[in-house]
């Protein structure tokens, strides 16, 4: 006769445990802050099919996609990563898993759901230089464990085909409202360089740099009646040193400090500046301690 015997084991949860810190799937929530937020919160907002609201919310969720009343809500208070991701997140939603309360129009399930908006995030935010790969990856991953290879492949063309609509109505958006709030504008194009533009009494003042700082053409634009700021930005961007590359816009302030840091550091000082340095110092000598002279005794060779 065959018995079975359970032995007494130990268990400890993780926050009894010492020694170095076990590797995580997924960051609980993306940190840091990002130089476009204003614009590309605002474009968002505009482009997103529901109103967008802030609201305090309690526990896991950072937002959610409320499709009976027909609106976004965003956790208050996260970080500009996180807040960009999770409102790409729920635009995808709204856009793509939206019933409208028709019977007939079947949704995908839920882990294709989460998968294909989480995707979304990834892809369109990468396009304009915010990372967020810690969060998404293990988002992905958690939801698409069950998933067949043929359902993970019919979700890849949704995803392809919505994120590029996103990425082209976000692009517009974002030009149009730099141009609405201020008279410059900075845009960078990938690794190519950057493109610095504003107005002047005489027209438009525009500036191209390779991505080193160094300038490669530049002057002023005379503009017609109907002609601006964005007008003039589009037909420079066409030009085919930027053909294809994916456009970040820039804070046009903080673009024109980094670009006067770099002249300061590769900037060769002048004749009178060199002039004004300071000469260094000869080293000193140190002492030397004088050795006493002492009489040297020659003793005799003892006697054979």
């Amino acid at each position: 006769m065959t018995r079975t015997r359970f032995r007494i084991s130990y268990v400890f949860d993780i926050s009894q445990t010492e020694g170095k810190e076990l590797p995580t799937l997924m960051v609980d929530e993306l940190r840091g802050s990002v130089d476009s937020y204003p614009l590309l919160v605002e474009a968002m907002e505009r482009i997103s099919p529901v109103p967008v609201e802030r609201k305090k919310l309690r526990g896991g969720p950072k937002g959610y996609y409320e499709q009976g009343v027909g609106r976004i809500v965003l956790k208050e208070g996260m970080d500009e990563p996180q807040t960009l991701k999770t409102l790409i997140h729920e635009i995808a939603h709204a856009r793509l898993h939206n019933s409208l309360g028709d019977p007939k129009n079947d949704l995908p399930l839920l882990q294709q759901r989460e998968v294909e908006a989480e995707s979304i995030a990834y892809t369109v935010l990468n396009r304009f230089g915010i990372d967020t790969s810690d969060y998404s990856f293990g988002y992905i991953a958690g939801w698409s464990s069950d998933r067949s290879v043929p359902e993970l492949r019919a979700s890849l063309e949704t995803i392809r085909e919505a994120s590029r609509d996103l990425i082209d109505e976000l692009e517009e958006t974002v030009q149009e409202l730099s141009c609405e709030r201020s008279q410059a504008l900075a845009c960078q194009f990938g690794g190519k360089g950057f493109l610095e533009m504003h107005l002047r009494d005489e027209g438009i003042d525009y500036s191209v740099y390779d991505r080193e700082y160094h300038l490669l053409d530049g002057g002023v634009i005379e503009t017609g009646a109907n002609q601006s700021l964005s007008d003039v930005f589009s037909a420079i961007a066409s030009q085919d040193i930027f053909a294809g590359e994916p456009r970040f816009l820039l804070d046009h302030d903080r673009f024109l400090e980094r670009l006067e840091q770099v002249r300061e550091e590769s900037r060769e000082p002048s004749l009178k500046e060199q002039l004004r340095q300071p000469v260094p110092e000869a080293p000193k000598r140190s002492r030397s301690t004088k050795k006493e002279k002492t009489s040297s005794k020659t003793e005799p060779a003892p006697e054979k």
